[in-house]
């Protein structure tokens, strides 16, 4: 998939979101070598850095864990105004909650401040499933990331309902929306974007990926 004036859309099935490729390397390799390859095989991007992320001052901030990192970029969002089972003030603190956890993406050095919807730069919502932008193209797609779909350019995030309460979807997402990062399908990755058991936060070699995307790396 490519970048077409700045549009982009990701449709992520449940298999995708929570299993394990079995087309992928780490299927089909000897154990043993996909143990090897999978940690250090980088996340692969569709964007070069730093796609959607604003620059900012280096600053610590206090998560919402209660550590303090050091961050120096920013990708604001807020919670979209139509939500289908919770409401749009429990999808705020939940979403608000995994984007601000230390063992989130801000071990890149990346902050996500909930803005009014106006200057959010994505919207997140939960949907009915079976109803996301995506299912158009993929009928079983549980999430979706639209990248430059709404007004001013602006990424919409959707993941189905059921999904609520679940953070690694929704950090899946965000990757797919910031950077553009890929699947990586038939690869020895696994880590946020692919490959991986449920229930898994960023990696060591996801952090280190999107940090050296940021570095201008690809």
């Amino acid at each position: 998939m490519t970048e077409t004036n700045g549009n982009e859309e990701f449709g992520c099935t449940e298999e995708v979101l929570e299993g394990i490729d079995q087309e992928s390397e780490i299927a089909t390799s000897a154990p043993a070598e996909a143990a090897a390859a999978a940690p250090n095989f980088p996340m692969r991007f569709n964007i070069r850095g730093p796609g959607k992320l604003r620059k900012i001052p280096r600053s610590l901030r206090r998560t919402s864990d209660g550590l303090d990192v050091e961050v120096e970029w920013e990708y604001p969002w807020a919670p979209g105004l139509r939500q289908s089972v919770h409401s749009i003030e429990e999808v705020g603190e939940f979403v608000e909650r995994i984007l601000k956890d230390s063992k989130g993406w801000v071990q890149a050095g990346i902050w996500f401040p909930r803005v009014p919807i106006d200057r959010a730069q994505g919207v997140v919502r939960y949907v009915p499933p079976g109803q996301t932008r995506c299912n158009q193209k993929t009928p079983n797609a549980v999430g979706c990331t639209s990248r430059g779909f709404l007004p001013g350019r602006r990424d919409l995030i959707e993941l189905a309902a059921p999904r609520f309460g679940q953070h690694k979807g929704l950090l899946h997402e965000l990757a797919h929306a910031f950077a553009g990062a890929k699947h990586n399908r038939g690869t020895p990755y696994s880590g946020i974007m692919r490959n991986s058991p449920p229930g898994i936060w960023p990696t060591d070699n996801d952090v280190r990926s999107v940090r050296a995307w940021l570095g201008g790396g690809h």
